[in-house]
């Protein structure tokens, strides 16, 4: 190659390789229009599932606003007991510690399902009958969706 048809060349490289990056960068920032949204919320989920009408959306959130601060002070509190476990119980391998802080992470753990039954049992009170009858296949689905490692 010649001197002057070197740097015209690497001129063209560099417009191509750019023009490559644009059109890369503007289908990612546009993207897929058809691309699935992000999984819907609890909160969206029933209100759609269970076709409740303005006054109940409002009753629903108040009572999901009430539940979910609930179910973060239970995890916190877990958090807390679990980092505990697993950083004082390794230093002193005490068997004693271990049970007392996984009987407190269970009765952390009963308390969310507590608090997870009156919740609905709350929700339940602001539905039609036709709407109980769709909250309990939908609780009944959700109670038998399997939690933990998969049967082989």
């Amino acid at each position: 190659m010649s001197t002057l048809s070197k740097p015209v060349f690497l001129k063209w490289l560099v417009i191509v390789l750019l023009l490559i990056n644009a059109a890369t960068l503007a289908y990612l920032y546009i993207g897929d229009k058809k691309k699935p949204g992000p999984p819907k919320k609890g909160r969206d989920f029933f209100e759609k599932e269970l076709g409740l009408n303005p006054q109940q959306k409002i009753q629903h959130d108040s009572l999901h606003k009430i539940y979910s601060d609930k179910q973060q002070a239970i995890f916190s509190r877990i958090k807390v007991l679990k980092d505990s476990l697993y950083f004082n119980s390794n230093a002193n391998n005490d068997s004693a510690l271990v049970n007392y802080y996984t009987q407190k992470i269970g009765a952390e753990l009963g308390t969310l399902e507590t608090e997870s039954f009156y919740h609905f049992k709350r929700v339940r009170t602001i539905c039609t009958p036709e709407q109980q009858l769709k909250l309990d296949t939908i609780i009944s689905r959700i109670n038998n969706m399997q939690r933990g490692p998969r049967k082989q």
